[in-house]
């Protein structure tokens, strides 16, 4: 009951008043279960009973919080996707499997991108392979190490979780302008981004199913915002900026930094020559 009484149930709740708890009960059978381990967590009598009946399978479970432990979010990035899809294989009735993500899907390439689904351990960056053991040998040795240097303290383990999380996750640049590094930075303001709201989401899943169901091979569907709600990239350093004002971040001197205004330089030759005074000059003349 905490879900439906989120704000997106508002309509559904206007609609059917005082009946909405009785409907949603007869549409929804919550199960709890821990997706990060092999069949959920579930006793094999429920997972059997589950894959005869299932034929629809909507993955969406994933945390999308840059701020979270990065054993945590591992776990449930990785590890649950791989955990569904080995459930789904168990689903001889299955029509279809649904697998929404946030991920970017274009890297840094450039041109007209092609859609092509990614071979286990490709990246968006050309040259690099993606190693989920490797991270998951690095969560255990970074675990291992805290408990032999500092024994069992479950605060500092948190700590040093989310720490690695933004190292292996956050984009350096949103970073540094947080700290107020840098205040300069390429790019054209008057360019459009994407920003997807969670009911156009919804509604291209219920689309998706409508259109696709039991029907055989691979499907990608991207959902896009930019033609009837644009944001510019100078609207959303703004929001940043007046972000960063409201929650100022601290510094380790434990003194809050003052927000500045990120400014855009379009041209790369100008960017490049701030970027030598601003940087590698003061290093050459020391």
């Amino acid at each position: 009951m905490k879900i439906v009484g989120n704000e997106l149930f508002g309509t559904l709740r206007e609609k059917c008043g005082p009946s909405f708890h009785n409907f949603v009960k007869e549409k929804i059978q919550p199960l709890a279960g821990y997706i990060i381990e092999e069949n959920f967590g579930l006793e094999s009598s429920k997972i059997s009973e589950l894959s005869e009946e299932i034929d629809i399978i909507v993955n969406g479970a994933a945390t999308t919080n840059f701020y979270e432990r990065y054993d945590v979010a591992l776990a449930s990035n990785a590890l649950g996707t791989k955990y569904i899809c080995k459930f789904a294989e168990k689903c001889p009735n299955l029509k279809m499997f649904l697998h929404v993500s946030t991920a970017y899907v274009a890297g840094e390439q450039q041109g007209l991108l092609l859609e092509k689904p990614f071979r286990f351990g490709e990246t968006l960056k050309q040259g690099c392979h993606l190693d989920i053991d490797g991270e998951l040998k690095l969560v255990d040795s970074v675990k291992a190490e805290l408990a032999h240097s500092s024994g069992n303290s479950k605060q500092l383990e948190r700590t040093t979780m989310k720490k690695l999380g933004l190292k292996r996750t956050i984009d350096a640049i949103i970073t540094a302008y947080a700290k107020q590094s840098i205040t300069y930075f390429i790019g054209d303001g008057d360019v459009i981004l994407d920003l997807i709201p969670g009911d156009m989401v919804v509604n291209a899943m219920m689309v998706a199913m409508a259109i696709h169901w039991n029907k055989k091979g691979q499907v990608v569907i991207h959902v896009s915002s930019s033609l009837h709600n644009p944001l510019s990239i100078s609207s959303a350093v703004e929001m940043a900026y007046n972000y960063l004002s409201a929650n100022p971040q601290i510094g380790k001197n434990g003194r809050n930094f003052k927000a500045k205004r990120l400014h855009l330089i379009k041209r790369f030759s100008i960017f490049k020559a701030y970027m030598f005074v601003k940087y590698k000059l003061p290093i050459e003349v020391s």
